[in-house]
């Protein structure tokens, strides 16, 4: 069960992550919107949260 979420996490911080790059080139004034939520998951994933 454990493994399974780190992976979750995982796919979600990719999935932010490149959100967060491609609203950089599409609408730079709002890119900061999903890093938040990129951070978030990297450190679950990682697992210092």
């Amino acid at each position: 069960m454990i493994k399974s979420n780190k992976l979750i996490y995982l796919a979600l911080f990719l999935l932010f992550t490149a959100l967060t790059v491609a609203m950089v080139f599409v609408a730079d004034s709002w890119f900061w919107i999903p890093l938040p939520f990129a951070i978030t998951y990297l450190a679950k994933t990682l697992d210092v949260l």
